[in-house]
């Protein structure tokens, strides 16, 4: 993830995206529905609102993804931000960001280290539930 190098706004902003997915295993549909008041930091806790099949969750965020998220709010949502908005997640233009969006990004960087299998943000989740399952994580959460 080095590639999301936090030297710019996007870069924060992308940094941000990847490390929130891989720390909470959001799908690709679930990232760009995110909204500020859906995230608790000082809890490190994300709300999740009809994700698939239309429910309700709430997810834990690690330690280091919620310092990135912070960060990213603090620093660069401010100046990626042109209108009001709720979103958590903004484009260069400042409008919330699509699932395509996020598949694309998601996309570019996993190609950097030479991934070439299918399901970018997939990966993550695929990652991320096996690092809880290697953590002894009860499967009834995962």
């Amino acid at each position: 993830m080095r590639e999301a190098a936090p030297t710019t706004a996007a870069g924060l902003r992308d940094r941000a995206m990847l490390e929130t997915l891989y720390s909470t295993a959001l799908r690709r549909m679930d990232l760009p529905g995110l909204a500020l008041y859906d995230v608790d930091l000082t809890r490190r806790l994300v709300m999740v609102r009809e994700g698939k099949g239309r429910r309700d969750r709430v997810v834990p965020i690690g330690q280091c993804a919620a310092a990135w998220l912070d960060k990213y709010l603090q620093e660069a949502r401010p100046q990626l931000l042109i209108a009001e908005s709720e979103a958590l997640f903004l484009t260069d233009y400042g409008e919330p960001i699509t699932p395509e969006y996020v598949a694309e990004r998601v996309s570019r960087y996993k190609h950097f280290p030479g991934i070439s299998k299918p399901g970018a943000c997939h990966l993550f989740r695929h990652a991320c539930t096996t690092q809880m399952l290697e953590n002894d994580a009860d499967k009834r959460f995962i």
